[in-house]
């Protein structure tokens, strides 16, 4: 009797252990998910670092997306007018794969509801500094506990380059035409490090 019910719950253990609908692991998916889980140890710098280059690779590929599309259609409109109509149709398959928001901000918006005000602040001293013949860069701020905001200006200059094997493209008038605008979670910027 004593064996029969040992036998019994080795029976039922092996049962319960069993897959009832004999799917396969996606050990991929596994994986990411270990990731995402594992506890990680970062100091404010590090996700300040991490979010630059997260920022610069989601800019980099925007405009790489926008310009490959220019290239394919030309358009008579000016690069910043462009990229302001295409960006939202053109960037969104990044930004869901990021969890990221991505905007390009052309010097001519600086209405407050087109704009938050960090936006607007950073623009205007980006604006400032190209005036005042100053150097311009990236920049990573903190928005809140959850997010950052990444933003990277654009010369026209950069965008010649990049058309130069193809077609020039309508003139601008201002060197600086506006700014790459990426709000990025800070959840996911600690995912990818």
């Amino acid at each position: 009797m004593k064996y029969v019910i040992v036998h019994l719950i080795i029976g039922l253990f092996l049962f319960a252990c069993g897959s009832s609908d004999n799917k396969p692991v996606d050990r991929e998916a596994l994986r990411r998910e270990m990731k995402e889980r594992e506890i990680k140890h970062v100091l404010p710098g590090e996700i300040i670092e991490a979010a630059y280059g997260q920022g610069d690779s989601l800019a980099q590929m925007a405009q790489q997306v926008l310009i490959r599309q220019y290239q394919k259609n030309p358009s008579e409109q000016k690069l910043a007018d462009y990229f302001k109509n295409e960006t939202s149709r053109s960037v969104d398959s990044l930004e869901r794969a990021y969890a990221a928001k991505i905007r390009w901000v052309s010097l001519q918006d600086t209405l407050p509801q087109q704009l938050s005000d960090l936006e607007k602040q950073i623009l205007d001293a980006y604006r400032y500094n190209v005036e005042q013949e100053m150097e311009i860069d990236h920049n990573v701020q903190r928005i809140d506990d959850e997010s950052y905001l990444y933003t990277q200006p654009v010369m026209q200059s950069e965008l010649q380059q990049m058309l130069a094997a193809s077609q020039p493209s309508p003139a601008d008038t201002n060197q600086f035409l506006g700014m790459w605008s990426i709000v990025l979670s800070k959840k996911e910027i600690i995912i990818n490090m």
